[in-house]
């Protein structure tokens, strides 16, 4: 009987090593830990080496629609710029990587809890007639969820899935805005020299005929000095515009995150700045149904909802719950004893009812959130509309006055030809064009600014959608 006794007990024993070879089998798949330490000076060895000629900009840009024919490019407008600042600037890499989180979340929102399995080895120190001292035996824990919480579990990780896409998404408009910030600095710059390095010509013209007269005795010198002052002034705010320009183009690079030399070859196109947008462009129910169904916080917020609503859906099937199975095996002493469990919490002392609480409460502020979002993005538009078409109405009257004023030049030059004045009427003339024309180059500057906060309500490229007009 010893000798059957003994069978048994290695049968028992062989199934528990069957049962733990499987487990090591299962565990030969599990993936390993490598380290990814991060190299500090991995960075600004890549910074350095940033261009715009790289092929894989060129290749990035087409992926974003814009036209390559030439590489590099001849010109560089806001949108190939921008383009460029998505691909080197690190706020949407950050952004994908929360993607990837989130897409994560997932995959552990699907899974399946394990089975647990618990081996039992006794030893007895009394024979009481038994053939052996030994028992061995083995119980399985085996969790079976509810179906409908777990799909409440997959929704609510695939909803946050969508947030994070969303936030990805919201990611881009910031970098185009400071591009299309930094260019505008730059047209200003760029204007503003240009104005200043023909004003400053003019003046010089005007102190040497000044001077001219003034050995005739055909002038005075207080006239003369006081020209003078005026071009060194005029030089002053030339060296300004020309520090400015260079400053814009540094600020441009950052916001391009690429090295400010990059940028020396580069023919940087502000074109676009040169004309506003007309007034009859700016419709305010398109703009705010653009703004309400575009603008990707608006989105996101909408799809936070849809997660504080999954989250909903889970507390409440979490008030039912799981049935966990435990059977189990032992040989006792050449008794084979089998048994079978179950486990089941009984919901008598509470029912979840306060992470469902919390639930509806969290739904509730998120639905909060999104009216409020909502009522702020109409409140900005009707703000942002309003300053624009009042400061583009201010830029439209220099506009008749810079008319006046070149015809009254042109007047000039034909009563030259008869002799009628001298060309130092001429250039005084030019002069209060000139001057004329950087005051209207604020008011336009200004305009572009409203105009750029505008499009920030939007969150989206206007201009070149809705045209523009001298």
């Amino acid at each position: 009987m010893r000798t059957d006794t003994t069978k048994k007990m290695a049968s028992s024993i062989r199934g528990l090593l069957f049962v733990a070879w499987a487990g090591m089998f299962a565990a030969c798949a599990m993936q390993t830990y490598q380290a990814k330490p991060i190299d500090p000076e991995a960075l600004p060895s890549a910074f350095a080496g940033r261009t715009l000629t790289g092929v894989g900009l060129r290749d990035f840009l087409r992926r974003q629609g814009i036209r390559v024919t030439q590489w590099p490019l001849p010109a560089w407008d806001r949108r190939a710029l921008a383009a460029a600042a998505l691909y080197y600037r690190p706020e949407p890499a950050e952004a994908r990587a929360g993607v990837a989180v989130a897409e994560a979340q997932v995959l552990t929102a699907r899974g399946l809890p394990n089975p647990e399995l618990t081996p039992q080895v006794e030893h007895h120190s009394d024979f009481n007639g038994q053939p052996t001292l030994w028992s061995a035996g083995a119980a399985l824990s085996w969790l079976f969820e509810r179906p409908a919480k777990r799909a409440a579990r997959i929704a609510q990780a695939e909803a946050a899935v969508e947030v994070a896409r969303l936030a990805e998404a919201a990611q881009a408009w910031p970098v185009r805005r400071d591009v299309s910030e930094q260019l505008l600095n730059y047209f200003d710059a760029a204007t503003r020299r240009d104005l200043l390095q023909q004003q400053v010509r003019t003046q010089e013209e005007a102190v040497r005929l000044l001077e001219r007269r003034a050995e005739l005795g055909e002038a005075n010198l207080f006239e003369v000095s006081a020209t003078r002052l005026d071009l060194q002034r005029t030089r002053l705010a030339l060296g300004a515009a020309a520090a400015q320009m260079q400053n814009a183009r540094v600020a441009l690079a950052g916001a391009l995150a690429v090295p400010a030399d990059s940028l020396e070859g580069a023919n940087l196109s502000p074109d676009i700045f040169r004309q506003l947008p007309p007034a009859d462009a700016i419709s305010r129910p398109a703009l705010q149904k653009q703004a309400l169904t575009g603008r990707a916080d608006i989105r996101r917020q909408l799809q936070q909802y849809q997660v504080a609503e999954a989250d909903l859906r889970t507390e409440i099937e979490r008030q039912y719950p799981d049935l966990t199975l435990n059977p189990g095996y032992l040989f006792d002493q050449t008794d084979n004893i089998w048994m079978i469990a179950t486990t089941l919490a009984l919901p008598v002392l509470n029912r979840n009812e306060g992470p469902i609480a919390e639930a509806k409460a969290r739904r509730e502020l998120e639905a909060r959130r999104f009216e409020s979002l909502q009522s702020q993005v109409i409140a900005r538009l009707e703000q942002e509309c309003r300053a624009y078409l009042s400061a583009r109405t201010a830029a439209a009257t220099a506009a008749p006055l810079l008319t006046e004023l070149s015809a009254n030049e042109e007047k000039v030059k034909r009563q030259i030809q008869l002799e009628e004045t001298d060309q130092l009427t001429l250039i005084r003339a030019r002069l209060e064009t000139l001057g004329t024309a950087l005051a209207g180059h604020e008011l336009r500057l200004q305009a572009w600014r409203e105009f750029l906060r505008l499009e920030d309500v939007v969150q989206d490229y206007l201009l070149e959608n809705i045209g523009a007009s001298p």
